[in-house]
């Protein structure tokens, strides 16, 4: 469950991977760009979900 602009919404998530991952994480960095120094610091990948409203 999410909370979405006040609603609560039911969700699915799954972990994004490989190419898939890479190409989302270049659409992020395009509207968050403080997340790349971020990463770099990180001593982890920083995880990305693709999430589906049930």
């Amino acid at each position: 469950m999410i909370s979405w602009r006040g609603e609560e919404v039911s969700v699915s998530a799954r972990l994004l991977e490989g190419d898939e991952r890479a190409a989302v994480w270049r659409r992020v960095l395009e509207f968050w760009p403080s997340y790349a120094p971020y990463q770099a610091r990180a001593a982890r990948e920083i995880r990305l979900f693709r999430l589906r409203r049930r």
